[in-house]
């Protein structure tokens, strides 16, 4: 069976009229419009091998607005997009930061695909996130971000708004690096993508938008018992990461309180 990323279970009724409008911000730079619209017109040139298609279109802001429905392109300190079309403005920004080097694709691919209607590829039935060595190497890499992706994960399963049709993709574009890295630690086999979009991303965004008259079936969100076990999973892997650092603490504590201990004890 092909692999099929995560898409937002209600995708259906958030789908875009093709060509999607793209506004490119006001405030970009010249050198950053041509950036961008490089990137577009590279995101469009995936989908021409055998179809008329165009996924988006860069449009003046006048023109998009008679659409309804179209993207505002900015950039900000963070990245962010809505899944699948939400109507009127939809703002998908990207960071500055990724004007130059070779990641100044995959941004904004990525965001872009949040709002075509595909999600977080981690969040597919297959990511083995039932795994404890997963769950470790994925949670306790990176300063400051454990608690924040602990929070998003759990928030996610229980909200269980995605859809996984297949196996999982680990070269897809909407699998962010630290969770195709923490999957090693169950199949080292797993590797780095040579492309920003994997062939299974392009072929479900030509099935969903039926630009090669397959539509994929509307499908059905994750299985109850799967969010339920996978949630329990990560909360006992925190209680169990709370435990061990409050026995390093406590361990440490003692010694220094025991006498002839450097510095001071505060038993005394």
């Amino acid at each position: 069976m092909l692999a099929t990323p995560v898409l937002i279970a209600d995708y259906k009724t958030k789908l875009w009229e093709m060509p999607a409008p793209v506004v490119l911000n006001e405030a970009l730079s010249d050198e950053r419009v041509h950036v961008l619209t490089a990137s577009i017109n590279k995101f469009n040139s995936c989908f021409k091998a055998g179809y008329d298609f165009v996924i988006f279109e860069v449009m003046k802001p006048e023109k998009a607005r008679a659409k309804g429905s179209w993207i505002k392109l900015v950039e900000t300190a963070h990245f962010h997009s809505d899944i699948g079309r939400q109507g009127g403005e939809q703002i998908v920004s990207v960071n500055p930061t990724d004007a130059d080097g070779s990641h100044k694709e995959r941004t904004p691919f990525h965001e872009l695909c949040h709002a075509l209607g595909m999600a977080h590829e981690q969040y597919h039935v297959h990511y083995p996130l039932e795994n404890p060595k997963v769950i470790d190497a994925l949670l306790s890499t990176g300063r400051g971000e454990r608690p924040f992706t602990l929070e998003n994960m759990v928030k996610h399963i229980e909200e269980n708004k995605f859809v996984s049709l297949g196996p999982c993709d680990f070269q897809s574009i909407m699998m962010y690096g630290r969770f195709r890295s923490a999957a090693r630690a169950v199949d080292p086999t797993i590797t780095e993508p040579e492309t920003y979009l994997s062939e299974t991303d392009i072929r479900v965004l030509k099935n969903i938008y039926q630009c090669n008259g397959r539509p994929l079936p509307i499908g059905r969100p994750n299985p109850v018992a799967w969010c339920e076990a996978t949630r329990k999973n990560i909360k006992a892997w925190s209680l169990a990461k709370k435990a061990q650092t409050l026995t390093t603490f406590t361990s440490t504590s003692t010694k220094a309180d025991k006498p002839g201990a450097r510095g001071r004890s505060f038993s005394q």
